[in-house]
């Protein structure tokens, strides 16, 4: 057994007695029921995962962990829609809520697929230069 694990236990024991003498959580409001802890005790906590149970400051309430809401699906017209059914067509993961990564992550994917050099044509790849442009005027809207 090392040094690590026997600190482990000890802390467990520690906070397994004080749970049972005190209320489970630990609030900022109260910094006198917190447990006395060594820097060497907290950073294990907190690599164990323990130290957001035991020391939950102001800055990880609920608007810490909010979840982003899911982006909408972009609106295009006639030559975005074909731009983005080019994309799909070619295995090119895209997704109708794409942002400015995601299709220069797709575009590049199609570049080494669809380049002449590398067993493409010279049409597919002037068509996906010219997808990616009606696309990016898409998302450089969105985003603006």
């Amino acid at each position: 057994m090392n040094f690590a694990e026997v600190l482990e236990q000890k802390i467990r024991r520690q906070i397994e007695q004080e749970m049972q003498q005190s209320p489970p959580r630990y609030d900022g409001a109260r910094p006198s029921a917190a447990p006395k802890l060594s820097s060497m005790e907290t950073s294990l906590l907190w690599s164990l995962n323990l130290g957001p149970v035991l020391f939950k400051s102001q800055h990880q309430g609920q608007a810490y962990h909010r979840q982003r809401k899911p982006r909408p699906a972009h609106v295009m017209n006639k030559g975005q829609q074909s731009a983005w059914q080019f994309f799909q067509e070619h295995q090119a993961d895209l997704a109708d809520n794409f942002n400015i990564a995601e299709l220069k992550a797709a575009f590049r994917h199609l570049a080494l697929k669809l380049h002449p050099d590398h067993g493409g044509s010279n049409e597919l790849f002037r068509a996906l230069y010219q997808a990616r442009k009606s696309l990016q005027g898409l998302v450089s809207k969105a985003s603006a």
